[in-house]
């Protein structure tokens, strides 16, 4: 499994969700970031 994980979501309500269903799940090392994300999120690129 990895130790960080980031996704990228453009609707808010989407991004909300994913995360409240991500940490319920007991996903802790995921990150979700709210952007248009059409060329990903050069923030968290390698």
């Amino acid at each position: 499994m990895a130790s960080k994980v980031i996704t990228v979501e453009r609707i808010p309500r989407l991004a909300d969700g994913a995360w409240a269903r991500l940490l319920r799940l007991g996903f802790e090392n995921v990150t979700v970031v709210e952007t248009i994300g059409d060329l990903g999120w050069p923030d968290g690129a390698p």
